[in-house]
């Protein structure tokens, strides 16, 4: 290999093709799923601790996620009523479809 001097790197461009950061639409997406968590837990859930709302949110999704989600996930709009918490829990896996940890529920819940 051939010793490379800093001579030779002064006129060189930093790379910039972020890597190691995550990408603007992938932060929008995160930004929308963890305003949707919020808005679900506060309607649904409201009255309990976050730990509690997390699991019980969580615990919901992963129903839907393997039951109802698998038939109507094609679906452009939600099939249920928009002021059930199926329809926003299909809402939820619509934005990303993956059920998150209850942990980033908490922590959706505290910044919120």
């Amino acid at each position: 290999m051939k010793a490379v001097r800093c001579a030779d790197l002064t006129g060189a461009t930093p790379i910039s093709d972020r890597r190691g950061h995550r990408s603007p639409n992938t932060l929008l997406m995160l930004d929308e799923r963890d305003a949707k968590l919020v808005a679900t837990a506060r309607r649904f859930f409201s009255g309990m601790s976050h730990r509690e709302t997390a699991h019980r949110l969580r615990s919901r999704l992963l129903i839907y996620q393997s039951g109802r989600w698998r038939r109507t996930s094609a679906e452009l709009r939600p099939p249920h009523d928009a002021d059930s918490l199926d329809a926003a829990l299909w809402c939820l896996l619509r934005i990303k479809d993956h059920v998150p940890s209850e942990m980033t529920i908490r922590r959706a819940l505290a910044y919120s």
